[in-house]
Protein backbone atom coordinates (compact mmCIF):
# COMPACT_ATOMS: atom_id res chain seq x y z
CA UNK A 1 0.00 0.00 0.00
CA UNK A 2 3.13 2.61 0.38
CA UNK A 3 4.28 1.23 -3.06
CA UNK A 4 0.82 2.87 -4.33
CA UNK A 5 1.16 5.80 -2.53
CA UNK A 6 4.63 6.17 -3.31
CA UNK A 7 3.86 5.73 -6.99
CA UNK A 8 0.53 7.91 -6.67
CA UNK A 9 2.49 11.03 -5.15
CA UNK A 10 5.35 10.74 -7.72
CA UNK A 11 2.68 11.07 -10.53
CA UNK A 12 1.28 13.79 -8.46
CA UNK A 13 4.25 15.45 -8.29
CA UNK A 14 5.18 15.16 -12.28
CA UNK A 15 2.05 15.89 -13.16
CA UNK A 16 1.55 18.88 -10.67
CA UNK A 17 4.67 20.49 -9.60
CA UNK A 18 2.54 23.83 -8.69
CA UNK A 19 0.99 21.31 -5.96
CA UNK A 20 4.16 20.46 -4.86
CA UNK A 21 5.53 24.25 -4.42
CA UNK A 22 2.34 25.07 -2.44
CA UNK A 23 2.63 22.09 0.07
CA UNK A 24 6.52 23.01 0.74
CA UNK A 25 5.65 26.62 1.01
CA UNK A 26 5.85 26.87 4.82
CA UNK A 27 8.92 25.18 4.98
CA UNK A 28 10.45 26.91 2.56
CA UNK A 29 9.24 30.28 4.68
CA UNK A 30 11.24 28.68 7.99
CA UNK A 31 14.17 28.38 5.79
CA UNK A 32 13.74 31.90 4.67
CA UNK A 33 12.97 33.16 8.34
CA UNK A 34 15.97 31.14 9.89
CA UNK A 35 19.14 32.85 7.10
CA UNK A 36 17.35 35.83 7.03
CA UNK A 37 18.08 35.65 11.32
CA UNK A 38 21.06 34.11 10.89
CA UNK A 39 22.36 37.41 8.46
CA UNK A 40 20.91 39.80 10.72
CA UNK A 41 23.02 37.87 13.65
CA UNK A 42 26.07 38.09 11.52
CA UNK A 43 25.58 42.03 11.13
CA UNK A 44 24.81 42.65 14.65
CA UNK A 45 28.03 40.50 15.63
CA UNK A 46 29.81 42.44 12.65
CA UNK A 47 28.91 45.83 13.80
CA UNK A 48 29.46 45.45 17.92
CA UNK A 49 32.92 44.13 17.07
CA UNK A 50 33.50 47.49 14.60
CA UNK A 51 32.38 49.21 17.59
CA UNK A 52 34.43 47.74 20.45
CA UNK A 53 37.26 47.61 18.68
CA UNK A 54 36.85 51.77 17.54
CA UNK A 55 35.98 52.52 21.26
CA UNK A 56 38.35 50.42 23.01
CA UNK A 57 41.58 49.06 21.15
CA UNK A 58 42.25 51.45 18.58
CA UNK A 59 42.26 54.36 20.81
CA UNK A 60 44.75 51.74 23.28
CA UNK A 61 46.67 51.61 19.98
CA UNK A 62 46.96 55.00 19.15
CA UNK A 63 48.00 56.22 22.65
CA UNK A 64 50.89 53.22 22.61
CA UNK A 65 52.26 54.32 19.55
CA UNK A 66 51.84 58.32 20.79
CA UNK A 67 53.94 57.50 24.22
CA UNK A 68 56.24 55.92 21.55
CA UNK A 69 56.76 58.88 19.40
CA UNK A 70 57.29 60.95 22.59
CA UNK A 71 59.47 58.81 24.36
CA UNK A 72 61.59 59.11 21.23
CA UNK A 73 61.21 62.99 21.07
CA UNK A 74 62.11 63.66 24.59
CA UNK A 75 65.61 60.69 24.10
CA UNK A 76 66.63 62.74 20.98
CA UNK A 77 66.18 66.08 22.74
CA UNK A 78 68.44 65.05 25.65
CA UNK A 79 71.20 63.84 23.56
CA UNK A 80 70.99 67.34 21.84
CA UNK A 81 71.56 68.82 25.37
CA UNK A 82 74.55 66.60 25.93
CA UNK A 83 76.06 67.08 22.97
CA UNK A 84 75.24 71.15 23.49
CA UNK A 85 76.93 71.01 26.48
CA UNK A 86 79.78 68.80 25.63
CA UNK A 87 80.27 71.71 22.96
CA UNK A 88 80.04 74.61 25.04
CA UNK A 89 82.75 72.91 27.72
CA UNK A 90 85.18 73.17 25.04
CA UNK A 91 87.45 76.22 24.97
CA UNK A 92 87.08 79.43 22.72
CA UNK A 93 89.08 79.46 19.96
CA UNK A 94 90.00 75.72 19.96
CA UNK A 95 90.72 74.66 16.87
CA UNK A 96 90.04 71.59 15.32
CA UNK A 97 91.44 69.77 12.02
CA UNK A 98 90.19 67.13 10.11
CA UNK A 99 92.40 65.73 7.64
CA UNK A 100 91.20 63.77 4.53
CA UNK A 101 93.59 62.30 2.15
CA UNK A 102 94.07 63.56 -2.06
CA UNK A 103 90.50 62.53 -3.52
CA UNK A 104 88.76 61.11 -0.22
CA UNK A 105 86.33 64.42 -0.22
CA UNK A 106 86.00 67.13 2.05
CA UNK A 107 84.51 66.66 5.59
CA UNK A 108 83.16 69.52 7.23
CA UNK A 109 83.79 70.02 10.91
CA UNK A 110 80.59 70.22 13.09
CA UNK A 111 81.31 73.69 14.15
CA UNK A 112 82.92 76.88 13.25
CA UNK A 113 83.96 77.85 9.68
CA UNK A 114 85.80 75.60 7.49
CA UNK A 115 88.76 76.97 5.90
CA UNK A 116 90.34 75.05 3.09
CA UNK A 117 93.93 74.85 2.39
CA UNK A 118 96.93 73.97 0.86
CA UNK A 119 100.01 72.60 2.44
CA UNK A 120 102.98 74.41 0.87
CA UNK A 121 106.70 72.71 0.46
Amino acid sequence: MCEEHAHTHNSLVTRYPLLVTVKMLPLLQKKMEINLLRTLLIIFIIYYIGRLFTRYILPALFYNYMDDKMSEFARKQKKQRQHEQQQAKKKEGEVTIDYAPNGTGKNKPSKGEYVDYEEVK
